[in-house]
């Protein structure tokens, strides 16, 4: 009877833990093996690539699928990409001759930004364009606080493609970020250039052009200090 009541004890004090537990990604934190991430993940099963985990055709609700990586520093966690997929159907899925306006791209997955809120994240570096120096939309609206504006309505949203299309940046990027995590989106603007090496080709990929954006989550330097604590 002793004996019972102990098991008993001890998955009560399991339960309490688990619904308490918290991630920084998915079912999985900073630091954990691949082992560990492999397990975190299973039924699902990866594609080692070197010091990465990959999980192709991952559905993440609301429709879309992703492909998701993880990457690993010294056998520790240290990155996770998804690739984010548009729709499959209709005229919500890009391909090389159905551009999808970064607006729609920013509302379809605003499921995504609301999940984000959740867990804390807050704007970091707000609107960016990806070019071999970094401009801020800051720096075309002339206001400082623009350089934390991670505003996804619509008026906001237009301005920034306009931006993008006017100066051919390729590559639209918001950064989000909580007390563990940075999450950055990188929107895929390529289509907006079809005389580029990334536009409309003649065997231009579909699949590619269906590509919403990447979104990148990293530990906080606070969270890799720790980490890297245990490397000597």
């Amino acid at each position: 009877m002793k004996q019972q009541s102990l098991i008993i004890a001890w998955f009560l004090v399991q339960s309490v833990f688990s619904i308490g537990q918290t991630f920084d990604v998915r079912s999985t934190n900073w630091g954990m093996t691949i082992q560990e991430v492999t397990k975190a993940e299973y039924p699902m099963e990866p594609e080692i690539e070197g010091n990465e985990l990959v999980f192709s055709n991952v559905d993440i609700g609301n429709g879309f699928t992703a492909t998701i990586t993880y990457s690993f520093t010294n056998g520790k966690l240290t990155k996770v990409e998804y690739e984010v997929y548009g729709y499959k159907y209709g005229n919500a899925r890009g391909t090389c001759k159905n551009i999808v306006s970064l607006y729609d791209k920013v509302a379809y997955s605003k499921f995504i930004f609301d999940a984000l809120k959740e867990k804390g994240y807050v704007c970091d570096l707000g609107w960016y364009f990806l070019t071999i120096g970094d401009r801020y939309l800051a720096d075309y609206t002339k206001k400082r606080e623009d350089y934390s504006n991670c505003s996804n309505d619509k008026s906001t949203v237009d301005f920034v493609d306009k931006i993008a299309k006017e100066n051919r940046f390729d590559r639209i990027s918001i950064e989000l970020k909580n007390k563990r995590c940075t999450a950055n989106f990188r929107f895929n603007e390529h289509q907006n250039y079809p005389e580029s090496n990334f536009g409309i080709q003649k065997n231009c990929d579909d699949e590619y052009y269906n590509i919403y954006f990447w979104l990148y989550f990293e530990p906080t330097s606070e969270v890799l200090k720790e980490l890297n604590k245990n490397r000597f």
